[in-house]
């Protein structure tokens, strides 16, 4: 009985394209990746671009459909445009970004549920959801160690908690990211599964996710953990006529109001614990990690040339100490911060910050004038814009916005192209919540999107692979996430297409 099931088994490996072992590669080493971070960071940079150039030699092969030559037409000019920038930062002295995760959202993710043909089982978008669970899992029971203080001490550098929120493997805002992807994902296997043990495994997870998510104290990921959990329960519960629809906003709402309520008790908590405490700021410790592996850099003179050329820097200084709020300057403020920011629960300090988004406001507007005014920037970009915000005396190691990350590394050309992408995302998101044909786990698909999308708005981690800062800090597995996703609903939206002409 056993050797026949290990045949089943070997069969069905021997039957299984072989494209799918290429996202199976990328899924382990973003599981990888989410457990180690940047202990195995060169490893997966290296090692994706393997599976990435065996999907594109077989996706160039089986090509037939109209939407799979426009999707690795799409790729294959990113990446082209990508490597020509990268050659024109090697000649000029510049840091040069990993091709590998760049190139395996773009060339693997992005065209994979067209190539594979997984538009109705999904078996690709199951097996890289599998993985990324793993990966969650184990953040989980990390978070649960440092709770009660049992953190293995080879561990407590890189999992701890402290003033500014928790660090697990990676940096608050990361992580946060990294949840709220989970979540999204974690409605959508509710939605599927038809299992009761799995669907209250599920909404456990769920839960959890949330308390870690409200430990990272990142308000973007929070909010956007709001709207995509409210709205995958709106869509599981709206199923049609005006009792469901009134029953799925009900829903919706009292799920905002459950996690907010989490929220504020997870923050109430962490401030009792950490009250006495004035440790390093969020962006300060940026910084110190920056520091810790960039000590040997040096740079090199054109860099500092091609930067002394972008514009009055001293002037744009000083603007932008008067515009800077005082929750995002220097870290001598940060007693008087938290002394000031005692008396405020979670939600009002969210919305203390609501005006300058945090501070993020006076840094895109001082990135924008001061790269503007360099041509050469503006066509092929600079390495990373952690130099150009130094430059201007902005304590940053990068824009946080995913749109200005993009073009301070690919320059105009590439932020257009991104911008594209950008805009056949939207398109495809509305078509698929507000069409009446998709089911609701699609749709849960499409709100985590939108969801990544909110938080890129706010952080850098869309887009370039999620590589975003010189020697790590790679968040590959939230990106090619975001990519896979928009991949197959492309992918429903032809199967869609053609199921209404071949009906007509």
């Amino acid at each position: 009985m056993k050797g026949w099931q290990a045949n089943r088994i070997i069969d069905r490996i021997r039957k299984t394209d072989v494209i799918y072992y290429c996202l199976l590669m990328v899924a382990v080493l973003d599981f990888l990746l989410i457990v180690f971070e940047n202990r195995i960071d060169f490893v997966v940079n290296a090692w994706s671009l393997i599976p990435t150039v065996l999907f594109f030699g077989i996706a160039i092969v089986k090509t037939k459909t109209k939407t799979t030559k426009q999707l690795l037409i799409l790729g294959s000019i990113m990446v082209l445009w990508f490597l020509i920038v990268q050659l024109i930062h090697q000649q000029q002295g510049l840091k040069v970004r990993p091709i590998g995760v760049f190139s395996s959202v773009y060339l693997l993710a992005l065209p994979f549920a067209s190539i594979a043909k997984d538009g109705e089982s999904c078996k690709g978008l199951k097996l890289y959801m599998g993985f990324f669970f793993a990966g969650l899992i184990v953040i989980l029971v990390l978070a649960g160690l440092l709770v009660i203080d049992q953190v293995p001490f080879f561990l407590k550098s890189d999992v701890f908690l402290y003033n500014s929120g928790i660090s697990i493997m990676v940096h608050p805002s990361q992580l946060g990211g990294l949840l709220v992807a989970g979540i999204g994902f974690a409605f959508t296997a509710f939605s599927i599964t038809k299992r009761m043990q799995i669907k209250v495994a599920l909404v456990i997870m769920i839960i959890l996710m949330f308390i870690v998510l409200a430990l990272t104290k990142c308000n973007a990921a929070i909010w956007m953990a709001y709207l995509v959990s409210a709205g995958c329960v709106f869509v599981l519960i709206n199923k049609g006529g005006y009792i469901r629809f009134i029953a799925g906003v009900m829903a919706a709402i009292i799920i905002i109001v459950v996690a907010f309520l989490i929220n504020q008790l997870v923050f109430v908590w962490h401030w009792d614990m950490y009250k006495e405490k004035a440790e390093t700021p969020s962006s300060q410790y940026h910084q110190i990690k920056v520091d810790e592996k960039q000590a040997d850099r040096s740079l090199p003179d054109m860099f500092h040339q091609t930067v002394a050329g972008i514009g009055s820097i001293c002037a744009n200084r000083e603007r932008y100490k008067a515009m800077q709020p005082v929750v995002a300057r220097k870290a001598s403020t940060s007693v008087s911060l938290l002394s000031t920011a005692k008396s405020l629960s979670a939600f009002q300090r969210q919305l203390w910050a609501l005006p300058t988004l945090n501070g993020r406001i006076p840094i895109w507007i001082s990135f924008l004038e001061n790269i503007s005014q360099n041509k050469t920037v503006l066509l092929f970009g600079l390495d990373y814009s952690m130099y150009t915000l130094e430059s201007i005396n902005i304590n940053h190691p990068h824009t946080h916005n995913s749109w200005l990350e993009a073009l301070s590394a690919l320059g105009v050309p590439g932020f257009l192209m991104i911008f594209g992408i950008t805009t056949i995302s939207i398109w495809h998101v509305i078509a698929i919540l507000f069409g009446k044909c998709y089911e609701a786990w699609k749709k849960c698909v499409a709100l985590l999107v939108v969801g990544l999308f909110g938080v890129g708005f706010m952080e850098p981690h869309l887009f370039l692979g999620g590589h975003f800062l010189p020697g790590g800090n790679n968040l590959h597995p939230m990106d090619f996430s975001f990519f896979l996703c928009l991949g197959h609903m492309i992918e429903w939206r032809r199967l869609n297409t053609e199921h209404k002409k071949t009906i007509k």
